[in-house]
């Protein structure tokens, strides 16, 4: 994590999809989930939208976050633009859980450190969620370069708006 320019900058830390942290997900479109981190809930529920009931078997047995991208992107009857059209309020929604069912990361979250910054997710594969620029590349500080949306950076900002009332 670095902070920078009003800017904190993130990949693999608590911050992260895949930062492992135990938390139930209930929502009513799908049974309760007990998930060991976002990433996993959010592949499950993708599962169970499209009733894959053996790729929500194979999510949730997932040890790695290798196991949990793969397990994810097999999910049979797929349909992008109907997941597409829901996937922000999925991950939003699995973000609240999981910053509320978790103390000690709910008040790193709420910590002053983070007040008034923007959360970059430093995340070069995935330009949906992240900004398409690595931790470690310095290009990251131009927000006029970044290939990426950053949706999981303006959730992550969500949450602690929410959070703070």
């Amino acid at each position: 994590m670095e902070f920078k320019n009003n800017t904190v900058y993130f990949d693999k830390d608590f911050l992260s999809p895949f930062y492992m942290t135990h938390f139930f997900y209930p929502n009513k479109e799908t049974p309760l989930l007990f998930c060991n981190c976002s990433e996993q809930c959010f592949q499950a529920v993708k599962a169970l939208m499209f009733k894959d009931y053996d790729a929500l078997k194979s999510i949730m047995e997932s040890k790695s976050a290798a196991d949990l991208y793969t397990n994810g992107h097999e999910v049979v009857n797929y349909d992008k633009e109907s997941w597409n059209k829901i996937k922000y309020d999925v991950m939003l929604n699995i973000e609240l859980e999981k910053y509320k069912q978790n103390d000690a990361l709910r008040k790193e979250l709420l910590s002053k450190k983070f007040d008034d910054k923007t959360f970059a997710y430093c995340n070069v594969i995935d330009k949906y969620w992240g900004i398409g620029i690595g931790l470690y590349n310095v290009d990251k500080y131009n927000q006029k370069i970044w290939t990426g949306e950053n949706n999981y950076g303006k959730i992550l900002n969500t949450v602690r708006n929410i959070l703070k009332t």
